[in-house]
């Protein structure tokens, strides 16, 4: 790369820790050479894979193929930048289809004269996203977005009250705590 040292903002720091750990990120400065960058975009992106791997579940794999394409092209771009804005280019681009791909598919604008029509950013022809939520998941939500406080009542009260099933825990909890409940739905 052709370029010298590039300041980091401090936001990149808090990303990279909360994907990496604090520990994995101790060695970042505040600025980087363009190697380190590219290795941090590539770490990026593995973990980005990894997550997809891991997590796209209810899809075709012509559809899983299409994601993982996204997040190859935008390596191979980074791999063979030859400076730290077209790596980060190659990035920004891969990531905008993979993102509209993993909400459906990715637009093929090419020759049309305005995208201004919400019929352009419909992505459903080929799939349409659905977040499905267990009453497990939805207990560890509420959880993560009590506070200390709410979250001792809520243990307390499933072992005082013999609350055994998520139901029994939802209604006490939105009896006990509605603004909780609120935040959670």
């Amino acid at each position: 790369m052709k370029q010298n040292r590039m300041r980091l903002p401090d936001s990149y720091h808090i990303m990279a820790s909360t994907l990496f750990g604090l520990e994995q990120c101790t060695h970042l400065e505040s600025t980087v050479t363009p190697a380190v960058w590219k290795r941090e975009l590539t770490r990026t992106l593995r973990c980005i894979r990894r997550a997809v791997n891991l997590n796209l579940q209810s899809t075709t794999d012509a559809h899983r193929s299409e994601v993982l394409s996204y997040l190859t092209l935008a390596a191979r771009g980074v791999k063979h930048a030859e400076t730290t804005d077209e790596a980060g280019a190659a990035v920004i681009q891969a990531l905008t289809f993979l993102i509209l791909c993993i909400l459906g598919r990715a637009p093929n604008h090419f020759n049309m004269k305005s995208t201004a029509s919400d019929s352009c950013w419909s992505l459903a022809a080929f799939r349409s996203i659905t977040y499905a939520v267990s009453d497990t998941q939805r207990y560890a939500f509420l959880i993560d977005r009590a506070t200390p406080d709410q979250r001792q009542a809520i243990f307390a009260a499933r072992r005082t009250h013999d609350l055994h099933t998520m139901p029994e825990v939802f209604t006490w909890v939105h009896a006990n705590y509605p603004d909780l409940c609120r935040s959670v739905t």
